[in-house]
């Protein structure tokens, strides 16, 4: 009985680990990332941390890997590399919000607007106007929207001070948008494919530019790529 059991156990033990495997594995990395936003690392010196244009250094807390910003008043705003294409893009990050997903609020966690156009590409948790809804948005440069998006408690859900796994990507020639959580593709946008334009040699984490709709709480290994 107690090898049969011990059997079952491993077996069971297996699973859980291929499961979670398979998981980690759905985010898309498409090669190196062009900027790493991580906290235990300083800009420069051949670090891919890309060069803080906000004031003031990020208010630094115990992190999901090491340390994590933590946002309270501001958005934290970055150099974009000169090697980055709008056209196709990948974010992701690690987030520990100080608010249930379900708290009728905006929050934005990634913004990276137009230079000259109408063109925005950002990852944000809607209010009650959308239902509490987590968006991977795009706006092409003559200020058409499309999105994928996640329902909250269905798609997504979390609650204050828990760790999660954000991310989106999208593909401009293909007219794709997707939208992951913790591991998994909770939503998908496919349709015509659309032009973004010039953006500005800037994005930010945590809030818009202006530091509007703060995603109040840690961020933490943000790794952003070109495809």
């Amino acid at each position: 009985m107690k090898i049969v059991l011990s059997v079952v156990l491993t077996a069971v033990a297996g699973l859980i680990a291929t499961a979670t495997a398979v998981a980690e594995e759905m985010f898309p990395r498409p090669g190196d990332p062009v900027a790493v936003v991580t906290f235990d690392v300083m800009p420069g010196n051949g670090s891919m941390v890309p060069t803080l244009l906000s004031p003031g250094p990020a208010t630094l807390q115990p992190g999901r890997f090491g340390l994590a910003a933590q946002i309270t008043d501001k958005a934290l705003l970055y150099r974009l590399p000169t090697v980055f294409s709008p056209e196709s893009g990948s974010i992701e990050m690690w987030i520990r919000p100080d608010y249930d997903s379900g708290d009728n609020a905006y929050h934005r966690f990634f913004d990276l607007a137009g230079q000259s156009t109408k063109a925005n590409v950002f990852l944000y948790k809607s209010g009650d106007g959308g239902k509490n809804g987590l968006f991977m948005v795009v706006y092409d440069q003559d200020g058409t929207r499309v999105n994928a998006m996640a329902v909250h408690e269905h798609g997504y859900s979390w609650h204050a001070g828990e760790w999660h796994h954000i991310g989106g990507s999208w593909d401009a020639r293909a007219g794709l948008v997707n939208l992951f959580v913790d591991g998994r593709q909770v939503a998908v946008y496919r349709g015509e494919p659309f032009v973004l334009g010039e953006v500005q040699p800037q994005f930010a984490i945590g809030g818009m530019p202006g530091s509007g709709n703060l995603a109040t709480g840690l961020i933490d290994e943000v790794r952003f790529y070109r495809d």
